[in-house]
């Protein structure tokens, strides 16, 4: 039986701290091997800071897979070369990718292989959202169209046609099966529609925001925002009423806003704009990306996350990505910590000789942050443990005494 292990960044953490990104600076570019306009980004949130999978499409067909946390990134067959708009994952497994002429692409095994599914319509899609396998919608730049399946993309019915006053739809969200919104622009105006049904009937209104909106984003059925040229607005209502937030001098537009819980967002845009909040969005504060091409799409981990995980992707095949800790080094720089010797049976390590055994132990924790595993290191420096009985997954190491902690983020597949 083949035993495979993947790596990510290791964080040196005080004991007790939980980092969150917030004011992190250090984006990284990915190996992309693309010069592909790069329109949309999804990765599975695992939850305790483990992202699964990660993907990225763009224009061409363009289909990249993400490999050691996002440095690294493959082109996948799509079989299309049409523009791709959107892509989201819902597991490991399932996804789709939208965009141009009407198409939509499922996947069954992680972006290895698509095929597509019938729109019914010649628009190009321009995002899409499932809340689970089955139910999923997708909305159209033409005609101001909403489409919904309920069989995981086999079939599509339209329910938005062209009566909501909008022009075309540039983003959707769902927080559940039931409630979701879809905003684009018409001549004049910023608009956004909302369903609670399911999508079997929509309300539209006009935003107070200047044209045009780009990007719609809520963490419950609640509490939301919209972004586009014209800046951020908030709401606490289901989108009743919108209130403006403070994005400082930025005067660029903003194409994308992601929260990965109440208090911390992600809004990117044209001239490598990314602007961060730790307060709801109360305020918005620049970081510096390293470019000054256009960003266009956003993820991140919540702020609770152990080990932060953020990725950008935009124009000329650009992914950005950072991970937050007091000390980050990379896989290349993993020796001047911990060193690792990993079989399909045991896990050993040396610690390195700037950290106390004193009162130490040791940990294996899954993604999700439940413990299996601990032992005390007693007065040696040199450990091994078992992990034979681990199934494939990512999973965490944790080494701490009663001054630090180092945490090690890992995948294991059989």
């Amino acid at each position: 039986m083949k035993s495979g292990w993947k790596f990510g960044a290791m964080a040196v953490l005080a004991v007790g701290m939980v980092t969150s990104g917030f004011g992190q600076t250090g984006w990284t570019k990915g190996i992309t091997g693309t010069t592909k306009f790069l329109s949309s980004v999804s990765f599975i949130n695992s939850g305790f800071g483990f992202v699964r999978g990660g993907w990225a499409v763009g224009s061409g067909g363009t289909i990249l897979k993400a490999s050691n946390f996002g440095s690294n990134w493959t082109p996948e067959s799509s079989g299309t070369t049409r523009n791709l708009a959107s892509v989201q994952f819902v597991d490991t497994s399932t996804g789709w990718a939208v965009g141009d002429s009407g198409t939509i692409l499922h996947s069954l095994n992680g972006g290895t292989t698509w095929f597509s599914q019938p729109s019914g319509i010649t628009a190009p899609l321009t995002s899409v959202h499932f809340t689970d396998k089955n139910h999923g919608w997708t909305a159209s730049l033409n005609n101001a169209i909403v489409l919904n399946s309920v069989n995981g993309g086999a079939s599509w019915t339209t329910q938005i046609n062209g009566n909501s006053g909008a022009l075309g739809w540039s983003s959707i969200f769902f927080a559940n099966s039931n409630v979701g919104w879809v905003v684009g622009n018409s001549n004049s105006s910023s608009i956004i529609s909302k369903t609670t049904n399911g999508g079997a009937s929509w309300n539209s209104s006009i935003l107070p925001i200047s044209l045009p909106v780009r990007s719609v984003f809520f963490i419950n059925d609640s509490i939301g925002w919209v972004a586009g040229l014209g800046g951020i607005l908030k709401t606490r209502n289901g989108g009743n009423t919108w209130t403006s937030q403070n994005i400082g001098n930025t005067t660029s537009q903003l194409n994308s806003v992601y929260f990965s819980d109440s208090s911390y967002g992600w809004a990117v845009g044209d001239s490598g704009k990314i602007l961060t909040t730790n307060n709801g969005g109360s305020q918005w504060f620049p970081q510096t990306s390293g470019t000054s091409i256009t960003l266009t799409s956003a993820f991140a981990t919540p702020s609770t996350s152990l080990i932060f995980f953020g990725c950008v992707v935009g124009d000329s095949g650009t992914i950005l990505t950072i991970q937050s800790g007091d000390v980050i080094k990379s896989l290349s720089n993993l020796q001047h910590f911990l060193s690792f010797h990993l079989s399909s049976s045991q896990l050993s390590f040396t610690l390195p000789n700037s950290f106390s055994i004193s009162n130490s132990s040791t940990a294996i924790f899954t993604a999700s942050g439940v413990k299996l595993l601990e032992f005390p290191i007693g007065s040696k420096s040199n450990f091994s443990m078992p992990i034979g009985n681990l199934s494939e997954g990512g999973y965490f190491l944790e080494v701490k005494n009663q001054r630090e902690k180092i945490v090690q983020p890992f995948e294991i597949s059989r």
